[in-house]
């Protein structure tokens, strides 16, 4: 009887995988996931109650992030009670996709379109309708939602979380390369219209620097994370959750809109200086 049921043991071994490197990383995720959720949530409160005055669509927007945000959180929350409560002790099941998995990374493309808007309305502002300026970060834009769109519908095709992998995980890879440059792009070009409209006076000049500062810290969240993605994905490819939940997409975007920091209130003086931003009103 014991060596019966240690070839059964090995017969699962080899046809299930292995639950350290996919389903570990996957609850370690989603519970970092929620700990950026508290995070993004206390900064959704701390910016709607300190900026009232700011326009209604900048407080929208917002609002509507950390709903992406908290739904987001919710389906990756279920991902995991699914595979590892609901079929606990059920291995055959840890094969087959459900509907979240694919569903996720819509929110996550959705909220990134969201976040990078806020900062394409700023280059549209600050290059004074030079509109040159922003075919290349659009491009990225709609480009990554694109390639990650097809990717959910190519994953929904099929049931089986493995063959998503191995056949489409290029897509997702892809998406997450794109959204990388979109916000590279992005910050490269509101710093390089900072750093033009530099005058020589100390005061201006070190508000323009607060800024650029400020641009380059919050395009590097969202980055860092995208290539976090692509370099877990290329580097474990069967650890095919470790690049998607290990740092939230989302919850970078809600972090990047409402940080709390002084960056805040140096945007608001850029009307000052003679620059207008779509988060101030006069």
């Amino acid at each position: 009887m014991a060596e019966i049921f240690f070839e059964e043991q090995l017969i699962q071994r080899a046809l299930f995988p292995a639950l350290d490197n996919t389903f570990g990383v996957l609850y370690l995720g989603v519970t970092a996931a929620a700990l950026l959720w508290g995070v993004g949530t206390s900064q959704t409160y701390w910016y709607l109650s300190r900026y009232p005055m700011d326009p209604p669509l900048w407080r929208v927007s917002v609002v509507v992030l950390w709903i992406l945000n908290t739904t987001h959180q919710v389906m990756i929350t279920h991902i995991v009670y699914h595979y590892l409560v609901t079929n606990y002790f059920n291995p055959a099941q840890l094969l087959v996709r459900i509907w979240s998995l694919p569903l996720q990374a819509v929110l996550q493309h959705t909220a990134a379109l969201i976040s990078q808007f806020f900062f394409l309305v700023q280059i549209w502002r600050l290059s004074k309708g030079r509109w040159y300026l922003v075919i290349a970060p659009i491009l990225f834009m709609f480009s990554t939602v694109g390639v990650g769109m097809v990717w959910v519908a190519k994953v929904m095709s099929t049931k089986q979380i493995q063959v998503a992998l191995r056949e489409y995980g290029v897509f997702s890879e892809v998406a997450s390369a794109g959204l990388a440059l979109a916000n590279i792009s992005l910050a490269a070009t509101i710093v390089y219209l900072l750093h033009t409209a530099r005058t020589g006076a100390r005061k201006s000049d070190g508000v323009l620097t607060r800024i650029m500062i400020y641009t380059i810290n919050t395009g590097a969240v969202t980055s860092i994370c995208s290539i976090l993605s692509v370099a877990t994905a290329i580097a474990l490819p069967n650890a095919f959750f470790l690049g998607h939940f290990i740092s939230s997409p989302v919850d970078c975007e809600l972090k990047s809109v409402t940080e709390p920091s002084s960056a805040a209130d140096t945007l608001r003086s850029l009307p000052l200086i003679g620059i207008s931003t779509p988060c101030w009103r006069p």
